[in-house]
């Protein structure tokens, strides 16, 4: 395991950090008789990616103490990963998610409720802005910083991060608290939304930041910068 230290001369090395949801993702399919069980979450996902990519990445998550927190926290340190700031809360159950997925349909749902027990499972819980204080110089010494679930704590860490000169990307999967997206867009370079996360944006009244990204699904992905949109396809995958 890698781990998140300051130089002696008191500069911090440069990294990419993020804060924001990690979780297990259960798959069913048709074709198989058992579940498929891995990471998933937008941050875990995107942060996992990068330091597979070879960059220095930190992510700041919150889990729980449970297996499902161990085999999210393994994964994570697999893929080369600084771990310090993964937080595993004592008596709490990390994220689940349920991911139906039919492959002849080319589609997928998602569910919150466990099949089996029909009982609700554990959902995303923002980090404690005790630990988001813990994680400071990775915030601060952050060249990216990535977001994809807002809350007070990861406002402050945006801003902390911004003013730190880092370029801050948000990835919202949906916007419930429009008052702190609001407070939040100063901070933001770089903003990314499904369609459905945009129509439900350009219902309100709000100043873009510079960048803008909307996807499409099959139809790939408009970028919109200095009043100019530029669109790219998406790749065909095999099936």
């Amino acid at each position: 395991m890698e781990s998140f230290s300051i130089a002696a001369e008191g500069k911090v090395p440069k990294m990419i950090a993020g804060m924001g949801f990690a979780t297990l993702d259960r798959i069913s399919t048709p074709t198989r008789n058992r579940p498929i069980e891995a990471l998933g979450g937008s941050c875990a996902n995107v942060l996992v990616s990068l330091a597979m990519l070879g960059h220095r990445v930190a992510p700041i998550l919150n889990l729980g103490s449970d297996e499902t927190g161990a085999f999210l926290l393994d994964e994570i340190q697999r893929a080369g990963c600084v771990t310090q700031f993964v937080f595993r809360e004592p008596n709490e159950e990390s994220p689940v998610i349920v991911e139906y997925l039919d492959i002849q349909l080319a589609r997928h749902a998602f569910s919150s409720t466990c099949p089996e027990t029909h009982r609700q499972l554990p959902s995303y819980r923002p980090i404690a802005e005790s630990n988001a204080d813990r994680a400071k110089g990775a915030i601060r010494a952050a060249s990216i910083f990535y977001v994809d679930r807002l809350s007070d704590t990861t406002l402050l860490a945006m801003e902390e991060a911004s003013e730190a000169g880092a370029l801050v990307l948000f990835e919202p999967n949906s916007l419930k608290d429009w008052s702190l997206f609001r407070k939040a867009l100063p901070f933001i370079d770089i903003l990314k939304a499904s369609e459905e996360a945009r129509a439900e944006m350009d219902a309100q009244s709000f100043e873009a930041p510079p960048y803008f990204i909307s996807t499409h699904g099959r139809e790939g992905l408009t970028l919109e910068a200095n009043a100019h949109t530029v669109t790219l396809p998406s790749i065909t995958a095999p099936r």
